[in-house]
């Protein structure tokens, strides 16, 4: 009873439960003992119930020399005693593996070109950044798709070919702070994979032709590194249309990227031309259709009441506000109306003013 208290305690379902009592054919001994081997091995205690429940294979009849062998052999190729314990609550499934299948599996990423002491030297290096042991993680269980086969592409680079000349490149090229160049790595485990020659330092020369400093584009890449991935020929359309019929500034172009031009920017910003009324981007683009529908609707509704002197509920107002920005619209709607463009043809129910071209 003490046990399947213990159990469900640590974030296991009674269905789980029961199958790991039928997996132990009744020697509950050994959940207890292998419970307890995980914890000598700094296995947080928040996993240890999932690694019981996802180690394949008869795991609990191992021995505790077989499992502190595996291990020894992962400690021989380069991993901290003090990071086995991740590394084992991330991926349960390694200490079913006999040593001949680690072997075999450790052979294939050395194949891609991992060196063995690679392994090591990599999470030392990446912990200098500030990063703990949940970063690290993170960024070496970062898969890839490869000849049908998902896994571990960081495992491939060589530590000093590759991580380290795209670090020292982010830091004296990209204008990343010491300071965030571990949040970099962190948010941004594609950069580490990126060509400097092809990608990396073509977006950088794009970026800083468009007059963002240095140091603004350091910043800008620590709060979002995918920028410095997209593609170009995409991302240019867009930026011509946040500075040319938008009026917004260059900092606004990191919350762009990520929203299709055709399909969201465009046929949104020519709702609220038409409509009179104007979102900061956040507002615009990261709400759903119905929600972008009903703050359009909101927001209209409010400037009629406004502009018939109505007197309207303060705290609707209130509300709203936040998310608006007022920006002239007068050249945009003039520039729209003109070319006859639909522009609420899935938003009919919107209220909408329509302005006559004083020419």
């Amino acid at each position: 009873m003490f046990l399947c208290r213990w159990l469900k305690h640590n974030a296991l379902s009674y269905p789980q439960i029961a199958n790991l009592i039928c997996n132990s054919k009744g020697d509950l001994e050994s959940i207890r003992r292998l419970a307890e081997w995980l914890k000598s091995i700094h296995v947080k205690g928040r996993f240890i119930g999932h690694v019981l429940i996802r180690a394949k294979g008869n795991v609990l009849g191992r021995s505790l020399e077989e499992l502190d062998e595996i291990v020894g052999y992962l400690e021989y190729k380069g991993v901290k005693r003090d990071w086995i314990g991740y590394v084992v609550g991330r991926c349960p499934e390694i200490l079913s593996f006999s040593i001949e299948e680690l072997e075999s599996r450790t052979k294939f990423y050395f194949a891609m070109g991992m060196d063995e002491k690679d392994l090591g030297t990599m999470v030392a290096y990446l912990k200098e950044f500030g990063l703990g042991n949940e970063d690290v993680g993170r960024l070496l269980a970062f898969k890839t798709p490869f000849d049908g086969l998902w896994f571990p592409r960081l495992l491939t680079f060589s530590h000093h070919k590759k991580i380290r000349t795209v670090v020292i490149f982010l830091l004296t090229k990209a204008g990343v702070s010491q300071k965030n160049i571990g949040k970099v790595t962190a948010l941004g485990p594609e950069l580490l994979g990126c060509s400097i020659a092809n990608k990396l330092d073509h977006n950088v020369k794009y970026f800083l032709s468009l007059g963002i400093t240095l140091r603004q584009l350091g910043e800008m890449v620590a709060d979002f590194p995918m920028l410095l991935t997209y593609n170009i020929d995409i991302l240019r359309p867009k930026y011509r249309y946040l500075r040319r019929m938008m009026v917004r500034s260059l900092q606004d172009l990191i919350e762009f990227p990520s929203y299709s031009l055709d399909e969201r920017i465009v046929p949104r910003h020519k709702i609220m031309v038409v409509n009179c009324v104007n979102f900061k981007l956040r507002y615009m683009l990261a709400s759903s259709d119905d929600e972008f529908k009903q703050r359009v609707q909101a927001a209209v509704e409010r400037r009629l009441r406004f502009e018939s002197g109505v007197i309207y509920d303060k705290q609707a107002d209130t509300e709203t506000d936040g998310s608006i920005e007022k920006l002239p619209f007068d050249f945009q709607i003039a520039e729209i109306v003109e070319g006859k463009t639909d522009l609420c043809s899935d938003y009919k129910d919107i209220p909408t003013v329509h302005i006559q071209n004083s020419a």
